[in-house]
């Protein structure tokens, strides 16, 4: 019976992300050994069916008929980096205020948190920073998000107009799961977040 080479168990395997979608060298680990998945990664990337995304990340490229072979988002590396450490990720309490327009500040670097080891990952121009954390509350949820934003804003930066909005702009499935989270909250977000789920 003629065996598998890796290099095809290797395009069998990353036949299963999405088009764009990263993975890490770790998850294809299990299919050869170092070596010789490293060989297999870079002998596809040569052929065109990968692209090298970082240092340790690839994914089949998706392009587009006008702009080409498109980039993958650093978010999208940086959730694959805490998928192959069996980690949870955060976006950082100050990007997390910008994204959610409750501050107008633009953090230089994008930064999260995980419970996995830190690392920074370099893509292309682009540099993101990721930071240990034993526990993160919100992890991986859509309420996540709002829980790093209002322990940034803090305490005393927290007012009705920043609830108001937040009220406003949340599904109400991101509301209820905040409620959720109280019980393993400091006590003073009790309120604002009882306020903002309406």
């Amino acid at each position: 019976m003629e065996t598998v080479s890796v290099l095809e168990l290797v395009r069998q395997k990353a036949q299963l992300f999405p088009l764009g979608e990263p993975f890490s060298v770790k998850e294809m680990r299990c299919v050869g050994s170092r070596a010789s998945v490293d060989q297999a990664l870079s002998r596809l990337t040569k052929m065109g069916e990968l692209q090298r995304v970082a240092r340790g990340f690839y994914a089949r490229p998706k392009t587009s008929p006008v702009l080409g072979t498109l980039s993958v988002p650093g978010a999208k590396v940086a959730q694959a980096a805490a998928r192959a450490q069996g980690a949870k990720l955060l976006i950082s309490g100050a990007e997390a205020a910008n994204r959610l327009g409750l501050s107008t500040q633009v953090p230089t670097r994008t930064v999260y948190w995980s419970t996995g080891p830190g690392r920074i990952l370099r893509i292309g121009n682009q540099e993101i920073i990721i930071k240990s954390r034993r526990n993160l509350v919100g992890a991986d949820s859509a309420a996540g998000p709002v829980i790093a934003a209002l322990q940034y804003i803090g305490k005393k930066g927290l007012s009705e107009s920043v609830e108001r909005q937040l009220a406003s702009q949340l599904p109400e499935s991101v509301r209820e799961e905040l409620l959720g989270y109280i019980p393993e909250l400091p006590a003073w977000m009790e309120k604002p977040i009882r306020r903002i789920a309406g």
